[in-house]
């Protein structure tokens, strides 16, 4: 009961109505969006990737972006124009779906509040919450890449939520959204993006069993020649 009233504060903190008729389920039930240190954070400007979460103030930054069954709408310090819920259809699989930080900021530094990815469904009830694996909030974390175009902190969904999600019938109707705070800005831009990290192909181990007996036979007929 606590983890819906949980889900049902937050809902109501982002004037979306109650929550009847929907079982939500909490961040920790579904999965987290897990800290990725090997993510190559560049060539990440806007209109290069899926911006989820544009905020902009000095010193401290409050929005959230959702899906109100109809369009995207946003909330506080959000820059509406740089802000959308986005549609998991743009999704074949969410198999290495990250969430970046591109924070254009001029210190080296800066401390993530409160974060949560929100799954609604088409009707724009909220179906669940993802959170970051910060064991608390906030989070201070050095800015790697300073200015638009370089991410600063990467977190890629685990497997667990990924199972959950693509287990839920018709997943790619469902709308990702987000609350964010950050502090220790000073007027960014800052930008939460939705990416898919792409994983190497496997080579088969047939092809390398082929490939070494090839390289086998063309050492014995050298040789053999010699």
């Amino acid at each position: 009961m606590k983890k819906k009233l949980a889900v049902c504060a937050l809902s109501g903190l982002l004037g979306l109505g109650t929550l009847a008729g929907y079982e939500c389920a909490f961040a920790s039930d579904v999965g987290y969006f897990v800290y990725d240190s090997t993510y190559d954070h560049t060539g990440l400007g806007f209109g290069t990737q899926i911006n989820l979460l544009t905020l902009q103030a000095p010193s401290s930054e409050t929005g959230s972006v959702y899906w109100t069954g109809t369009a995207s709408d946003w909330t506080g310090d959000a820059k509406k124009n740089e802000t959308q819920a986005q549609s998991l259809g743009k999704f074949n699989t969410l198999s290495g779906l990250t969430l970046i930080l591109n924070a254009a900021e001029n210190d080296t530094t800066i401390t993530i509040g409160a974060t949560t990815v929100i799954l609604y469904n088409a009707s724009g009830g909220v179906n669940c919450t993802l959170g970051l694996d910060f064991a608390s909030y906030p989070q201070e974390i050095t800015l790697v890449n300073k200015g638009v175009g370089g991410g600063d902190v990467a977190f890629t969904l685990n497997d667990d939520a990924v199972k959950y999600i693509e287990s839920i019938n018709s997943w790619q109707s469902l709308y990702l959204g987000m609350t964010s705070t950050l502090t220790g800005t000073s007027d960014g831009p800052d930008t939460w993006i939705l990416t898919q990290k792409v994983s190497a192909v496997p080579v088969p181990s047939s092809a390398l069993l082929l490939g070494s007996s090839i390289l086998g036979l063309v050492g014995f007929a050298s040789r053999r020649r010699s």
